[in-house]
């Protein structure tokens, strides 16, 4: 590829990311989690370091203070304008892909001894662009990913010059940035297992060789993925499937140290089992550390997710393989973009288990490439208990790989860039191949986000991939009247009644159009669609009830209305009025 100044490289990340990231900036606020957190804020008169900090809160869930800390600045600097959010969040991608363009630049030198080259502006493009980032960047909720990420990459930016300077300092800024990582997001603990990797990374470069043992380690490959296949498919243990992947762990180990006829390092195996052993229990100590002097007692959905993970430690196995193999098929062929996954199919375990065989072979590979994608699938580790479904609102969802994307992107650039090198022929075909690539990224992302830009266009594209959930489809009703458009949530409101079962709360969406068509004046529609609930719901709802014969009352104050109708308001107001007494009597001698 041809020589471009680097100035004009990051000119150019910078002006394409703000032209594709445009309609993020006009934005409304989510319904989801975003207006609720603006307003807590905007409701407090005062909100305490010591309170984000140590809330000392009892069942306390997610232990994030620097989300609070970002939410108490913009309430000092915009009074939490969600303007200036949204384009808080769209220059915090920006510097994130600014990272990672000037880490591939340290990486590039340290694993091909080149610095000029275009690589880095690829990689900066390729996670930029990337579609899966799209709820990270335009739902502000999802700034924890992007706050996460910024200290995460400077901590690996900082690691990357470490080892060519063995400077203690930047040692000591790398840790202290990834501990910072970790008040932003969880995910973090991931990346402080993976940091040893990269702080003892010896700086080799590739030497380019061609493998002549390639399609032999194909066919090893091909039979113990075939071999774990047929055991989950048939057996259904995924014990024995760890098994096999022990095995050709072992395996291909031992050829690596036949081929390049290493003697069995004991020593060394000792010391890096003692230094993985020591971060692993900081890892697990840390965060239960930090909860403990933040809050006074865990939220039953973490003791909750642990209890299942341990009842079935099959099927949790099972459950983690294919959601790793989702993730990856997501960071690959990214459509369809979804914000509410609750369910994967369960042919996913067997592209999971594919993914479990090929970290096998990252595990023993002493470059670069491999070791960044390593630490892409240990940022991967802390979401899949998320697949329970017992933790946030939804099991699965795209934001949980932004940070991985970048180091999975790092790794493809670095394994291109050495193909490259080999196959310097070929860089004009892979030259054309990158930007149709590019541009098809910017293409989807873009549309992407102006989806984002209203809750409306947002639920609709969800409520059309998920239609079976009650909750996002009274979030859909909800945006759309608050769009105003009744009519149109009228009609959502019987699709759903025709469509699905009857559950709990299902008043909650009538109660919300009913008050939007009284505040309009259609009050014969708004009574014969609070009868229509109440039929639905067999009279059980109280809600219903209250609203009901509140609104029948109203309609009876009106001196205009004809005689005959009046009589049937009136006898409808007894009937009501009747149902609620006989509830209330019914509440109140039922024991306690």
């Amino acid at each position: 590829m041809k020589k471009l100044a680097i100035h004009y490289q990051i000119m150019a990340v910078v002006a394409i990311i703000l032209a594709v990231f445009y309609p993020t900036s006009f934005a409304e606020i989510s319904l989801i989690d975003d207006y609720d957190a603006i307003s807590y804020y905007i409701s407090q008169e005062s909100v305490s370091l010591k309170e984000i900090f140590f809330p000392r809160s009892t069942g306390g869930g997610y232990y994030r203070p620097l989300i609070g800390l970002s939410y108490l600045l913009d309430k000092q600097l915009w009074f939490l304008h969600e303007r200036q959010m949204h384009f808080e969040s769209v220059v915090a991608h920006l510097l994130n892909a600014l990272l990672v363009f000037f880490i591939f630049r340290e990486a590039v030198y340290l694993y091909l001894k080149r610095r000029e080259t275009l690589l880095p502006l690829v990689a900066a493009l390729l996670f930029a662009l990337h579609p899966i980032v799209t709820e990270s960047v335009n739902w502000i909720s999802g700034r924890t990913d992007i706050m996460m990420g910024t200290f995460v990459l400077v901590s690996v930016f900082c690691l990357l010059r470490y080892i060519q300077s063995r400077s203690k300092l930047l040692l000591a800024m790398a840790i202290l940035s990834a501990l910072i990582a970790c008040l932003a997001k969880e995910a973090a603990f991931g990346y402080l297992m993976g940091l040893p990797l990269l702080a003892l990374y010896r700086g080799e470069s590739d030497s380019l060789a061609e493998s002549h043992a390639g399609l032999a380690k194909a066919r090893m490959f091909l039979l113990y993925y075939a071999g774990a296949f047929l055991v989950a498919l048939f057996v259904g243990s995924y014990w024995l499937v760890l098994g096999l992947a022990c095995s050709y762990l072992m395996h291909i180990t031992y050829k690596k140290f036949e081929e390049e006829q290493i003697t069995f390092p004991a020593g060394r195996i000792v010391k890096w089992s003692g230094v993985f052993i020591s971060v692993f229990a900081v890892v697990i100590g840390l965060p239960v550390f930090l909860r403990r002097i933040a809050f006074t007692s865990n939220v039953s959905k973490i003791g909750q997710t642990i209890t299942l993970m341990l009842a079935d430690l099959n099927y949790t196995i099972s459950l983690f393989l294919g959601t790793v193999g989702f993730y990856v098929k997501k960071f690959f062929f990214p459509l369809p973009l979804n914000f509410f996954i609750l369910e994967i199919d369960p042919l996913y375990d067997f592209v999971g288990i594919a993914v479990l065989l090929l970290v096998c072979h990252i595990v023993i590979s002493q470059k670069l490439p491999a070791v960044m994608s390593l630490v892409g699938f240990l940022l991967l580790l802390p979401a899949l208990p998320f697949a329970f479904g017992t933790i946030a609102w939804t099991a699965y969802a795209e934001r949980y790989i932004y940070l991985s994307s970048a180091f999975w992107i790092i790794a493809l650039c670095l394994w291109g860039g050495a193909w490259l090198e080999k196959n310097p022929s070929r860089k004009t075909m892979i030259t054309s191949l990158v930007v149709m690539l590019c541009l098809a990224s910017a293409g989807i992302t873009f549309r992407r986000n102006i989806v984002w830009q209203s809750n409306v266009t947002l639920m609709c594209d969800t409520v059309a991939q998920t239609p079976r959930i009650r909750k996002l489809r009274n979030i859909y009703i909800k945006a759309l009247l608050d769009n105003g458009e009744t009519g149109e949530a009228l009609q959502q409101y019987r699709l759903a009644a025709a469509e699905l079962p009857l559950p709990a709360g299902d008043e909650q969406a009538a109660l919300m159009i009913g008050r939007k068509l009284v505040s309009e004046g259609k009050n014969n529609e708004a009574l014969q669609l609070y009868q229509d609930a109440l039929q639905r719901t067999q009279f059980k709802s109280e809600p219903l009830l209250t609203a009901t014969i509140r609104h029948l009352r109203v309609m009876l104050a009106v001196d205009t209305i004809a005689e005959l109708e009046r009589e049937r308001l009136a006898l409808l107001l007894r009937k009501y009025s009747g149902l609620a007494v006989s509830k209330s009597h019914s509440h109140r001698d039922s024991p306690p």
